[in-house]
């Protein structure tokens, strides 16, 4: 339900965005995002490694080592945490010297990667990151998502409030630094009280630090697979076409995250049934059925992005240049249908521990969408001249 609200509130605050910090604002707050993304790559998968390493002490009810790898996580999380701080440094350095900013958007942008990459490490250093694992293991992930999701709700209300009242990305930023610190404390209230058991102890268990060779190349590929167009777009284009980009492809990604959720509800189940060691046939009696549900949701959300985007962007952002092509689309709407197919093939990899196997097609998957998105930008460019 608060991801439902969520999506209601964003389109209200994509709107607002482009309205009162302009297509160039809005382009570069976008794009900070997508930088920070792909700063957070130091984690590395470590996240769903953690929670792989759960599954089995869960089943078998061993609070010992729970609190083990809980302890283990704490302290891979906090040198992971220190290793990104250095990385937005580098970062913010690099786009303070090289990168050419349009007139006054300079000090604005750099500020505002600053302010939310660093809030973003509040879960790093404090206890957001494991609490997520641990609960995600004992197929009680709904706590967290209640509890992340009604923060992130909040967040986008007073978004609108502050952009219509400063018309600022400085105020963005300093409004989401203040919504993780009181995520963080809400968290540790409520998770504190569900698992008075759950402590750090004396034995640290990182093994799980080994599957983060495998799980680094699969989370640069989705990276790459979902986060490079905007860039692109920003470099060679401009920072105005990625607001009107970006507008769809928030639309999209809603879509494919009602999905999501679905899947996600779902893998921990599956990381059960396997750390169970159940009957293969089970399993695929369960995947098949898994499927179905999501080639029915998949058919359903495409017809519908297709039929009405176009009229819906009109009465949405009422601009002339949002209007995109009906080839343009087609191609969204596929993409649409493509990710949602995906999510069951991707809830047996998490579930099963399956990184190795599949990074070779992730990273093959990446390295298409960027090659084709450099051609396609360049076609486009050569067209417009």
């Amino acid at each position: 339900v608060p991801y439902i609200l969520i999506g209601i509130v964003g389109i209200i605050k994509v709107n607002v965005l482009i309205q009162y910090i302009g297509d160039v604002g809005n382009g570069y707050y976008q794009v900070i995002n997508q930088i920070i993304a792909y700063v957070f790559l130091a984690q590395a998968g470590f996240g769903d490694a953690v929670i792989y390493k759960l599954y089995k002490p869960f089943v078998d009810k061993n609070k010992d080592d729970i609190n083990a790898i809980y302890s283990g996580a704490r302290k891979i999380f906090r040198i992971i945490g220190f290793i990104i701080l250095g990385i937005i440094f580098l970062v913010s350095l690099c786009l303070y010297l090289f990168y050419g900013f349009e007139d006054g958007y300079r000090n604005s942008a750099l500020f505002c990667f600053i302010v939310i990459s660093t809030s973003y490490l509040i879960a790093y250093f404090g206890k957001n990151q494991t609490y997520m694992a641990v609960l995600s293991a004992a197929q009680e992930k709904y706590i967290y998502s209640l509890i992340s999701n009604t923060m992130k709700l909040i967040c986008d209300i007073l978004t609108i409030f502050v952009v219509i009242k400063f018309r600022s990305l400085e105020s963005i930023a300093i409004l989401i630094a203040i919504i993780k610190i009181i995520e963080e404390i809400v968290m540790r209230i409520v998770v504190g009280r569900k698992y008075k058991w759950l402590k750090e102890i004396e034995r640290k268990d990182t093994s799980m630090v080994k599957m983060t060779k495998d799980l680094v190349w699969i989370q640069v590929g989705y990276l790459v697979l979902n986060n490079v167009d905007s860039l692109l777009l920003v470099t060679f284009i401009g920072p105005a076409m990625v607001s009107i980009y970006t507008s769809y492809n928030f639309i999209i990604r809603y879509l494919t995250e009602v999905s999501s959720r679905v899947e996600m509800g779902a893998v921990y189940s599956f990381g059960n049934v396997f750390a169970k060691k159940e009957k293969e046939s089970k399993v695929y009696s369960l995947f098949k059925e898994f499927m179905m549900l999501f080639a029915i949701l998949g058919f359903s959300m495409s017809l519908t992005f297709l039929l009405g985007i176009r009229s819906f962007v009109t009465v949405w952002i009422g601009k002339e240049n949002y209007i995109l092509s009906y080839l343009t689309i087609v191609f969204f709407t596929l993409a649409v249908f493509l990710n949602i197919i995906y999510y069951p093939l991707l809830a047996l990899v998490n579930a099963n521990g399956l990184f190795k196997d599949n990074k070779r097609h992730i990273f093959i998957c990446a390295a298409t969408n960027l090659v084709l998105s450099i051609i396609l930008i360049n076609l486009s460019l050569s067209k417009s001249k």
